[in-house]
């Protein structure tokens, strides 16, 4: 397993010996009342847990399956934890092919290196879920044509 995260964090980029958020993804993509998800994980082990807390942008759009935070302890820090997420249905056609809405992560913990200001995210910490409208009549247009010619 650990040899495991250890090519995970470096193909995400974490230097050895850096305390970082290690999210999966920077975009998930959706349809509306569909589901994704990602993952979060750490890169080092903490000396006390760490939250990780994430806020939806627009949550008229999208909500949690799963809660909106993950908790690591010093045992299961290197444990990717999944994050799902899924886009409301709604029946209406908002004139555009998909919405991106972001999710916004950060932690906390006793461990400094993950607390708040801190803490370090890998690329970002964000991740975008884009939401396609199954309702919009752009989906059906004809290559290279735009809304209004629908």
């Amino acid at each position: 397993m650990a040899r495991h995260l250890w090519l995970y964090a470096a193909a995400c980029g974490v230097v050895r010996g850096t305390k970082e958020v290690v999210l999966s993804k920077a975009r998930v993509y959706v349809e509306e009342g569909g589901v994704g998800a990602y993952t979060v994980v750490l890169s080092e082990a903490p000396s006390a847990d760490v939250v990780v807390s994430m806020a939806i942008g627009d949550d008229s759009l999208l909500k949690f399956l799963s809660g909106s935070s993950v908790t690591f302890t010093t045992s299961d820090w290197a444990t990717p934890q999944a994050v799902d997420v899924k886009a409301k249905m709604n029946s209406d056609d908002s004139g555009l092919l998909f919405t991106d809405v972001s999710v916004v992560h950060a932690s906390t913990s006793s461990d400094g290196d993950y607390d708040g200001g801190s803490a370090s995210f890998v690329a970002s910490d964000t991740v975008t879920v884009r939401i396609y409208d199954d309702d919009s009549c752009v989906r059906d247009c004809a290559p290279g044509t735009y809304y209004d010619a629908c």
